[in-house]
């Protein structure tokens, strides 16, 4: 899971070593995770203002 969140394991202990906390790791975790559904939203949003913008014309030859 952290992997599809564009984290690794690997950046969390990293953090961790370099003196940040485990909650630090897991507010960043969760900041990427918001980051990422938001931007999901956006694109789902406008791909269906395009449909209803842009619709097939039935008349096209």
């Amino acid at each position: 899971m952290l992997i599809a969140l564009g984290l690794s394991i690997v950046d969390c202990r990293l953090m961790i070593a370099l003196g940040l906390s485990i909650v630090d790791c897991r507010l960043l975790i969760e900041k990427t995770f918001l980051q990422s559904t938001i931007i999901n939203h956006q694109s789902s949003i406008q791909g269906h203002q395009a449909t209803i913008i842009n619709p097939p014309c039935p008349l096209a030859v």
